[in-house]
């Protein structure tokens, strides 16, 4: 391969890497595993099995209970909760 598409190649890895989506979900299933010492979240409308840290608990846990939306942001690459807020 030449040099000038593994460049491209790796400059579109990083972008992805480290980018972000933020949209308002509401949280389907939220599972404490004891293991990972992480919450596995499972939000409406996305595929997929989200991650979060301890911190983000309240604000799942509010959008699970009253089944209402939160504006979440998470990482696209990993699927990693990096952001939550209740709506009012």
């Amino acid at each position: 391969m030449s040099k000038s598409f593994m460049a491209a190649l790796l400059l579109v890895s990083f972008s992805l890497y480290a980018k972000t989506d933020t949209e308002n979900y509401i949280v389907k299933s939220l599972r404490y595993d004891t293991d990972k010492k992480r919450y596995d979240v499972i939000l409406s409308n996305q595929d997929g099995i989200f991650t979060s840290e301890d911190k983000y608990y309240k604000c799942l846990e509010k959008s699970l209970m009253d089944k209402k939306s939160a504006k979440i942001t998470y990482n696209l690459s990993n699927l990693k909760i990096t952001d939550c807020s209740n709506l009012p």
